[in-house]
């Protein structure tokens, strides 16, 4: 019953914005927070989330690709390997997002997800500003390396509201 509820929000949320036309530009920075943006057209738009089950151990990451109409075009879930930590998880989906974007072609990006720190570090990275010294670092390697690769990627921090497609994913 949870997934059909799930479902139908997320659908109803999806008609909203298609039929609005999403939020304009100048609204963004507001709206940001609260619901998922449609790209502009040309760009793609990749949500990543994790999640951890205390009962079994288990983390998972979910991935979720949509085009400047809000379709969906491609996406996935999986299980992660131990040890794990929220932020070594969180670093895992970001770089399987930039991997999907990089595997596909996709040139004009827009990651999105709910770690504030990964955002962070990944942003600062691309423009040169920190030298991240963490652990965490090592994790997101591979990520940096193919980031250099895009002609366009922005990498934007998001609540859970504006993030849900991709944390049900997780679950």
């Amino acid at each position: 019953m949870d997934i059909i509820f799930s479902s139908s929000s997320l659908i109803g949320e999806f008609n909203r914005v298609s039929k609005t036309g999403g939020a304009s530009r100048d609204d963004e920075v507001i709206c940001r927070q609260w619901v998922w943006l449609k790209p502009v057209q040309d760009e793609v738009k990749i949500n990543v989330d994790r999640a951890f089950c205390k009962d079994s151990s288990v983390a998972a990451i979910g991935v979720v690709a949509r085009d400047a109409y809000g379709m969906v075009i491609g996406g996935f879930s999986k299980k992660i390997e131990p040890p794990f930590s929220a932020e070594s998880s969180e670093a895992a989906a970001f770089t399987e997002g930039i991997r999907m974007a990089f595997e596909n072609g996709w040139n004009k990006v827009v990651i999105e997800g709910d770690a504030i720190s990964i955002v962070h570090r990944l942003a600062n990275q691309v423009t040169g500003k920190i030298h991240d010294l963490s652990t965490i670092r090592l994790l997101l390697n591979e990520a940096r390396q193919m980031l250099v690769r895009f002609l366009t990627f922005k990498v934007h921090y998001v609540c859970r509201e504006a993030n849900r497609v991709a944390h049900s994913l997780t679950h």
